[in-house]
Formats: C-alpha cells, sequence, structure tokens
C-alpha cells in the first residue's frame, strides 16, 4: 500500500517488457531504447560487437567449372552367336562405331583385336581378320580406338 504513495520526483512509467507500471527510479534504459525494470535489464551480447575480417582472397582470372564428359572405351554386347571363321557379329547397337577402328572381343575365351571393315546396318559389324574361335550371346565388345564422346544421355 505504501508503493502507491506519492514520491517526489519519482513518476510511475509502463515497462516496456511486461507491460506493468514501475517508478521511474527503478527503470533502466536497454541498448535498444527500451525502459525496463532494473531487474529485467540485459546489456548486449558481446556477439554483437564482433567485425568481421575483410576477405581478400581474390582469384585472378575466374572461370566456370567445365561439364566432365565421360569418353572412354565404347562398348556394345553381342546379341547373336558367330561361329570360328565368322567376319561379322550382330549387336545391340553399332553407334559410335566407326570404319577403321580396333575393337577387341573375346573368341573361345581369347581377347582377339579385330578392324572394323563395315558396318552394313545399325546392329552389324563386319571385321577382319576372321574369328579364331566362337563368340557367345552377351560378350562384351570395346571399341579401342573410338574418339567419340560417350553417350550419357
Amino acid at each position: 500500500m505504501s508503493d502507491d504513495l506519492y514520491r517526489k520526483a519519482d513518476h510511475w512509467i509502463l515497462d516496456d517488457r511486461s507491460g506493468l507500471r514501475i517508478r521511474a527510479s527503478e527503470a533502466r534504459m536497454e541498448w535498444n531504447g527500451a525502459l525496463v525494470h532494473q531487474d529485467d535489464w540485459e546489456p548486449r551480447h558481446p556477439q554483437d560487437f564482433v567485425r568481421g575480417v575483410k576477405d581478400d582472397q581474390r582469384v585472378q582470372n575466374p572461370r566456370p567449372d567445365i561439364v566432365p564428359t565421360f569418353i572412354g572405351q565404347l562398348t556394345a554386347s553381342v546379341t547373336a552367336d558367330a561361329a570360328t571363321g565368322a567376319t561379322s557379329v550382330t549387336l545391340d547397337e553399332t553407334a559410335r562405331f566407326n570404319i577403321g577402328d580396333t575393337i577387341g572381343l573375346y573368341a573361345g575365351g581369347d581377347l582377339q583385336r579385330v578392324v572394323v571393315a563395315a558396318i552394313p546396318d545399325e546392329f552389324t559389324l563386319t571385321f577382319a581378320p576372321a574369328l579364331r574361335g566362337p563368340v557367345l550371346t552377351g560378350t562384351l565388345i570395346q571399341d579401342f580406338s573410338a574418339i567419340a564422346p560417350a553417350n550419357i544421355g
């Protein structure tokens, strides 16, 4: 009850944080301009005074990254058996094989290198010399001299 009495030069103000009435003598101003009760007063956080360091790591002549392109051995699978002495095989595709390319295939269990002589259609390769052994369906053929980029998409 005595708190409601008149105090000389100590008027009532509203606390900006709680909204309650407090005496002016019990109020403190925060760094952000808010008037609050002295028990609720908070100093400004020390991290607010931290200044960044200027970063001067400029790159001379910057350029964007190059989109990686895989260029490797061109491969295809045999889709029909080929007998010993054959000079052509049927593949799942002949795209990017070229006349004159050196290809390798497993004939009779051994790797045989041959040179592409013709590509009569999109599934057949003709080559020389003739096969030294049979080539089975599913055998992987590798083009060792392909220079075309891989078909990624």
